[in-house]
C-alpha cells in the first residue's frame, strides 16, 4: 500500500526531484528539515543529496556526532568545505574534529588542503597529529600531502607519545614502498605496526612480497596476523605467491571464529587447497560468520585445486545468503575450467539475484575475483578496559577480509577499498603490551559505510 499522508508525499516528491537533479529539490529538502522535529527520512535525504543551502543543517548534525552528515559536507561544495574547516578545529569535541579532518582529506582542491595545512601551524599537539593522519589519507586517496604536513610528521619522530611516533613512521611509509620495507623490518614494534598498515596503501604486487619476506621473522602475534593479511592480497593460486604460514596455524585462527583472523585464514586456506587445507575449508564454508564463509568462497576462486570448481558450483545450487552467492558467482567466473562454464551457464539463467546472474555471464579471460579500488576508510575503536583491545576487521565489498591493526590511539585506516559497502566487525581481545588500549569511539566516515 502506498503512503498518502502529506509528509510521505512531500518526502517522495523531494526524493524524486533530487534524483532528477531538479533546481528546486534542495528547497524542498530544506522545507522538510524546517519542521519542529525533522523526520529521520528528511535528514537522510539531506545526507544523500547535500547542497549549499543544506550545509547549516548538516553542520549541526555533524556537531551532534553524525559521521554521515560530516561525510555529506565533503560533497556540499565550497560551503561544505568551509564548515569542515571550522569543525576540524573543535578541540572540545575531538571525535567531531577527527571526522572532519578525514572528510577534508577526501576533498580535492586547495581549500580543503589549506584547511588541513592550517592545523600544523597551531601550537596544539592534538591538531598536528590530526593533520598528519589526514595527510596520510589524502596521500593515499588523492596522491598529495598538504603543505607543511610532511615537515610536521618528521618533527613527530622525537615525540614522547606513541601516537606521534607512529604517525611519523606511517606517512613516509605510505609515500614510499622503500620506507615501508624499512619500517616493517625495524626493531621497534610500533614502527613495524606503522609499516604494516602502510603496506595496505601500496599495490598488492608490491606489498605482498614485502609481507611474505617479513612473516618468518615476526615474533609479535598481533603483527604476524597483520602481515598475513597483507600477504593474502597477493595470492593468485600459485605456490610462489602463497602465504608462508603453516596450515596448522591458519586452522587455529579459523577455530577462533568469531575472531579477528578467522576470515583471513578462511581465504588463505580456500586458495591453498589440497588435502591438508580442504577439511578446514569445509568448516569455513559452514561458519556462522558470513564474512568467513564469503572469504572461503573467494579463496576457492583463486585456488589451483581442480576440486574448487565443484565446491563453488555446489554452493551456488544450495540456499545461501545473497551476499555469499554474489561472491561465489564472481569466484566461479574467475575459473577457466569447463566445469566452471557449465555451472555459470546454469546460474546465469536460474538465479533470482541480478548481480549473481551478471557475474555468471561475465566473458573474457580469467580475471581475479578481487576488485581494485582507490577509496580510503577511517574508524576509531574503543577499548573495554586498560588491558582490553577492540581489534577491528573489515570485509570489503568484494568479500575480501582485511585484518587491520589499530594505531596507539585506536585509529584504523583502510586503503585501496573497492566501491561498495565495507563492513566493520569488532573483536575484543587482550591488548598487547606494545599498544595501549584505544580511548574514544568514532564511527566510520565517510567510506567505508557501516557502524562499529
Amino acid at each position: 500500500m502506498l503512503a498518502t499522508d502529506p509528509e510521505s508525499l512531500r518526502l517522495a516528491a523531494a526524493e524524486a526531484l533530487s534524483e532528477l537533479g531538479e533546481p528546486d529539490s534542495e528547497a524542498r529538502i530544506l522545507a522538510l528539515l524546517s519542521a519542529p522535529v525533522p523526520s529521520a527520512a528528511a535528514r537522510a535525504l539531506a545526507v544523500r543529496f547535500p547542497g549549499p543551502s543544506l550545509v547549516p543543517a548538516l553542520e549541526a548534525a555533524a556537531k551532534g556526532g553524525s559521521d554521515a552528515a560530516t561525510a555529506a559536507l565533503a560533497r556540499a561544495g565550497a560551503p561544505g568545505v568551509a564548515a569542515l574547516a571550522t569543525l576540524v578545529k573543535d578541540d572540545a569535541h575531538p571525535d567531531v574534529a577527527d571526522a572532519a579532518a578525514f572528510a577534508l582529506a577526501t576533498v580535492p582542491g586547495s581549500a580543503a588542503s589549506s584547511a588541513l595545512s592550517a592545523l600544523v601551524t597551531e601550537p596544539s599537539p592534538a591538531r598536528v597529529r590530526r593533520a598528519v593522519r589526514a595527510g596520510v589519507s589524502r596521500l593515499a586517496r588523492l596522491g598529495t600531502v598538504p603543505s607543511g604536513i610532511s615537515s610536521a610528521a618528521k618533527e613527530l619522530r622525537s615525540a614522547k607519545d606513541a601516537e606521534g611516533r607512529f604517525l611519523a613512521a606511517l606517512l613516509p611509509a605510505v609515500s614510499s614502498l622503500s620506507d615501508a620495507k624499512d619500517a616493517v623490518a625495524d626493531a621497534d614494534p610500533l614502527v613495524r605496526r606503522a609499516g604494516i598498515m602502510a603496506l595496505h596503501a601500496h599495490p598488492a604486487a608490491d606489498a605482498a612480497p614485502v609481507a611474505r619476506k617479513a612473516i618468518p621473522l615476526e615474533s609479535d602475534p598481533e603483527l604476524l596476523r597483520g602481515l598475513v593479511g597483507v600477504a593474502a592480497r597477493g595470492i593468485d593460486g600459485t605456490l610462489a605467491h602463497d602465504v608462508p604460514i603453516p596450515t596448522s596455524q591458519l586452522a587455529v585462527w579459523l577455530g577462533e571464529d568469531p575472531g579477528p583472523s578467522a576470515a583471513v585464514a578462511a581465504f588463505v586456506l580456500g586458495a591453498r587447497g589440497g588435502p591438508s587445507a580442504n577439511g578446514h575449508v569445509a568448516r569455513a564454508l559452514e561458519a556462522d560468520d558470513l564474512s568467513v564463509r564469503a572469504a572461503a568462497l573467494l579463496g576457492l576462486g583463486l585456488s589451483a585445486d581442480p576440486g574448487a570448481t565443484q565446491r563453488l558450483v555446489a554452493r551456488l545450487l544450495e540456499p545461501m545468503a545473497v551476499e555469499a552467492r554474489r561472491v561465489a558467482a564472481r569466484a566461479l567466473a574467475s575459473r577457466s575450467d569447463p566445469a566452471a562454464a557449465t555451472g555459470l551457464a546454469m546460474v546465469s539463467q536460474l538465479d533470482a539475484d541480478p548481480e549473481v546472474r551478471a557475474a555468471a555471464r561475465r566473458k573474457g579471460p580469467r580475471i581475479s575475483p578481487l576488485l581494485s579500488g582507490t577509496e580510503v576508510g577511517q574508524t576509531k575503536v574503543v577499548g573495554a578496559g586498560a588491558s582490553v583491545l577492540v581489534r577491528p576487521t573489515m570485509q570489503r565489498a568484494d568479500g575480501f577480509p582485511l585484518a587491520l591493526l589499530p594505531d596507539p590511539d585506536g585509529f584504523v585506516l583502510a586503503f585501496r577499498l573497492p566501491a561498495g559497502e565495507t563492513r566493520l566487525t569488532l573483536h575484543a581481545t587482550t591488548a598487547p603490551p606494545s599498544v595501549p588500549a584505544p580511548k574514544a569511539p568514532l564511527g566510520v566516515s565517510p567510506t567505508p559505510k557501516g557502524k562499529p
